[in-house]
């Protein structure tokens, strides 16, 4: 999971329209993890994503990607912030 987080905050930081990687829950089932990614703009826009990962034996390997319609600024995640 450390690695996918790498992953994903060097990839969308390079865009230069992500100011933050937020991650959400992670459910897994098997050899196969649905993963909750938040995209945060510098407006505070979120856009969701959700990752689809498959356990090759030695490892992870993204096999999905869905990104979500984005919510406008003053839209919050659910939940608690710590």
């Amino acid at each position: 999971f450390t690695e996918f987080k790498r992953m994903t905050r060097d990839d969308f930081a390079e865009t230069g329209r992500v100011e933050r990687v937020e991650f959400g829950t992670v459910q897994t089932r098997g050899r196969r993890a649905i993963v909750q990614v938040f995209l945060i703009d510098a407006e505070e826009r979120v856009t969701p994503c959700i990752y689809s990962l498959v356990n090759e034996g030695d490892g992870w390997k993204v096999s999905a990607t869905r990104m979500l319609r984005r919510w406008e600024t003053g839209q919050r995640l659910g939940g608690i912030r710590i």
